[in-house]
């Protein structure tokens, strides 16, 4: 999700899932998505409604959520804890 001209955008990226411990570049990664479909998913006025749709069809985790300088570190904690299914493991 960002926010853009007063609306909030929820993006969706596919890519194949090349890493390890010594490549984590997420935006090196092959997309799996047709470059013609990239874009916004949906567009909304509030995070709430945002957030709801992100949890009901992508499976998004409301606690979950982070800043992209962040996505390498947690990668990385996935790749450690062996790829689970699902992620992240349950406390």
């Amino acid at each position: 999700m960002r926010p853009t001209r007063g609306v909030i955008e929820l993006w969706v990226y596919d890519a194949e899932d090349i890493g390890d411990e010594e490549f984590l570049d997420l935006y090196d990664f092959p997309t799996l998505t047709d470059e013609d479909d990239e874009g916004p998913v949906a567009t909304f006025d509030d995070v709430e409604a945002a957030l709801a749709l992100a949890q009901e069809k992508i499976g998004a985790d409301r606690t979950r959520w982070t800043n992209a300088l962040i996505g390498q570190s947690e990668y990385l904690d996935y790749i450690r804890a062996g790829r689970p299914d699902r992620w992240p493991l349950e406390a």
